[in-house]
């Protein structure tokens, strides 16, 4: 996905930042380096993709991936990606010293309540 807000945090170093409950509620992202081949046109991962069990996945300079479980699990982390990456856009700005990031306890909470909810609507829906 390369929305302009996305590219640019797919652009940034420090990739994207638990700032806001969007960006928890998409969980851990992380950085994986890619190869483009002008020949060939062959495109090549880095090895920690295999052993990544991230379903956010930076491509620096390239874009994010959202995956999912389900097609409604990937859309639902794309709608709070694109979010997060535009409440970053926003906040870098400020000058990175000058933002507060949640803690880990906080963003395990509230992935903790996104998965409970998204298997009683489940449930609900039987």
């Amino acid at each position: 996905m390369q929305t302009p807000a996305v590219a640019a945090v797919s652009a940034m170093k420090f990739g994207l930042l638990p700032l806001s409950q969007e960006a928890a509620i998409c969980g851990q992202a992380t950085i994986h380096e890619i190869q483009i081949d002008s020949q060939t046109n062959q495109l090549s991962l880095n090895n920690k993709l295999e052993e990544s069990k991230s379903k956010i996945l930076i491509l620096p300079n390239h874009g994010i991936l959202a995956c999912g479980t389900t097609i409604e699990d990937a859309w639902h982390k794309t709608f709070h990606l694109i979010l997060a990456c535009e409440a970053q856009l926003r906040a870098v700005s400020l000058g990175i010293d000058n933002l507060i990031l949640t803690s880990d306890r906080a963003n395990e909470q509230v992935q903790i309540f996104f998965v409970f909810s998204g298997q009683m609507r489940c449930f609900l829906w039987i």
